[in-house]
């Protein structure tokens, strides 16, 4: 019995271990000041949809690149902030302002495909996408991507800004 007690101990400890070390809150970029030189920008609005069958969100997107290859994408309804995705450094950034949340991780990483607005800054960027991720661009600014499995959805048109 004292066996047993000890193997639950131990596989307790791990357990808690392995999640402290993976469920940790990234540590966010640093706020990439946009007005500074070497920044393009692009904005426009767009039609959001969460899942499969879901109403969409119109929504604004103002995407900024700079020369180095940083990226910072800023997604809202009116003036309400719903996403800010930063890359840079082989890292990115993903935060939701509304509920306090935010994650990160390193370019690659698996837990990149379930993030959408993480998705769009990437292929926004130039910079290849998670396997369930479609994405498309046809003449005008006109953009969409689509996550095959959810069926979350980005109908966009960004036009050229400064």
């Amino acid at each position: 019995m004292k066996d047993c007690v000890t193997v639950w101990v131990w596989a307790a400890i791990l357990a808690g271990a392995l999640c402290a070390g993976g469920c940790r809150t990234a540590e966010p970029l640093e706020r990439y000041d946009i007005s500074r030189d070497g920044w393009t920008l692009a904005q426009g609005q767009g039609l959001w949809t969460g899942a499969a069958g879901a109403d969409g969100l119109v929504v604004e997107v103002v995407f900024a690149r700079h020369t180095d290859g940083r990226a910072q994408l800023q997604a809202f309804k009116e003036v309400i902030p719903l996403a800010i995705v930063q890359l840079g450094d082989g890292r990115w950034t993903v935060e939701d302002p509304l509920r306090k949340r935010r994650a990160g991780g390193v370019n690659g990483s698996g837990a990149a495909a379930r993030f959408g607005w993480l998705q769009l800054a990437l292929t926004l960027n130039g910079r290849p996408l998670a396997s369930q991720w479609l994405a498309r661009r046809e003449e005008g600014g006109r953009f969409f991507l689509e996550d095959s499995a959810s069926g979350e959805r980005f109908e966009l048109v960004l036009e050229p800004g400064s």
